[in-house]
C-alpha cells in the first residue's frame, strides 16, 4: 500500500509547481500590460488584456526563454474569466477627468456663455431699434 507521507510529498510538489506557474503567468501578464502600455488606450479590462501589442515588448521580455509558456499560461488564466465580466469592468483612468480636461470644459463653457451673451445683446439691440 501507499505510504501517506510519500503521497503527501508528491501532491505538495505538484501543487507547488502549479502555484508557481500561476503566479509566474500573472506576473508576466502584468509586465506585458505595463510595458506595452495597453492599459493607456483601453476603456475596459477586456481591451487591456486582449489588445497587448507584442511588438512593443521590451527586449528582455521578448527574448525570454519561458515567454511561450508564460504567454499560454496568461491566456489560459484570463480565459477563465467570462468576457462579459471583463467588458463590464471599466478602467478608472477613463472615468476620472484630468485637470486639463476640466480646464478645457470650463473654457468651452465660457466660450458658449460669451457667444450666447453676444446673441442676446444683438437681439436686444434689434428690439430697441
Amino acid at each position: 500500500m501507499f505510504k501517506i507521507p510519500i503521497v503527501n510529498s508528491i501532491l505538495g510538489g505538484v501543487l507547488g509547481v502549479v502555484r508557481g506557474g500561476v503566479i509566474s503567468a500573472v506576473l508576466y501578464g502584468i509586465a506585458a500590460i505595463v510595458t506595452t502600455g495597453s492599459y493607456l488606450k483601453a476603456s475596459n479590462s477586456y481591451d487591456m488584456i486582449y489588445n497587448i501589442d507584442q511588438k512593443k515588448y521590451p527586449e528582455w521580455l521578448e527574448k525570454a526563454e519561458t515567454k511561450p509558456f508564460l504567454d499560454l499560461g496568461w491566456y489560459l488564466i484570463t480565459s477563465l474569466v467570462p468576457d462579459s465580466y471583463l467588458k463590464s469592468v471599466e478602467l478608472r483612468h477613463n472615468l476620472i477627468k484630468t485637470e486639463d480636461e476640466s480646464d478645457d470644459e470650463l473654457s468651452d463653457d465660457k466660450e458658449i456663455n460669451a457667444s450666447e451673451s453676444k446673441i442676446e445683446d444683438s437681439s436686444t439691440k434689434k428690439e430697441n431699434n
